[in-house]
C-alpha cells in the first residue's frame, strides 16, 4: 500500500521476511523487526563536479533483498563525505522502516575504520555524530569493511544515483 509516496507494509513481519519488497524508497514499514539485517552502502563521487551518488540495499542473512534506495546531492566535499552520507541514508531507511538490528557493511575501510576506532576526520564528524544518534534507537548495530566485489549492488544503484545527478546538455 503507498500513502504519501510511502509504502506501508500491511503484512505480519514473517510474511514479509517471506516475501519482501523488490525495491522500496522512502521506505517506513508499520512493525517491529527483530532479525539482524546486513545493510550495504556505498558512494559514488565526481571530484570535477562535487556531485555525490549514494546507494544502499537491506537484505536477510540469506541474501534476500528487504528494501533497497539511492540519491543523490549536488554537492558534496570528498569520497569519504559521500560514503558516510551513504551509510547514514541506509541506516536511516532501515531504522524508518522498523529493523532493529543491523549489520552495516561498506567497501570504504576508512569509514569503517574511523566508526570502529578512535581516530576522526573533521569533515564527517556531524554525519558520524548523526549515525551515532540513530544507532541509540536500535538494539544491536555494527560495521564491517567488505570487500568491492561482495558491495556491487550498492555500488550500482550509488553510480546511477551520481547519473541522475549529472546535468545533461543538449545541442540542438
Amino acid at each position: 500500500m503507498v500513502v504519501n509516496g510511502k509504502w506501508l507494509s500491511l503484512l505480519s513481519p514473517r510474511q514479509l521476511l517471506q516475501n519482501p519488497p523488490k525495491t522500496a524508497q522512502n521506505c517506513r514499514l508499520i512493525h517491529n523487526l527483530t532479525s539482524t539485517v546486513q545493510c550495504f552502502s556505498d558512494s559514488a563521487w565526481d571530484n570535477a563536479t562535487g556531485r555525490g551518488g549514494m546507494g544502499w540495499i537491506i537484505k536477510k542473512q540469506d541474501g534476500t533483498t528487504l528494501l533497497q534506495g539511492s540519491s543523490h546531492r549536488r554537492y558534496v566535499a570528498s569520497a569519504m563525505v559521500a560514503e558516510a552520507l551513504a551509510l547514514k541514508e541506509a541506516i536511516y531507511s532501515a531504522t524508518n522502516a522498523g529493523f532493529t538490528d543491523l549489520l552495516c557493511l561498506s567497501d570504504c575501510k576508512s569509514l569503517t575504520d574511523l566508526i570502529t576506532g578512535n581516530s576522526s576526520v573533521t569533515a564527517i564528524q556531524g554525519i558520524l555524530h548523526d549515525i551515532g544518534v540513530m544507532s541509540r534507537s536500535l538494539n544491536s548495530i555494527s560495521f564491517s569493511f567488505i570487500p568491492r566485489t561482495k558491495n556491487e549492488a550498492a555500488d550500482r544503484l550509488a553510480k546511477a544515483a551520481l547519473v541522475v545527478a549529472s546535468p545533461i546538455s543538449v545541442m540542438v
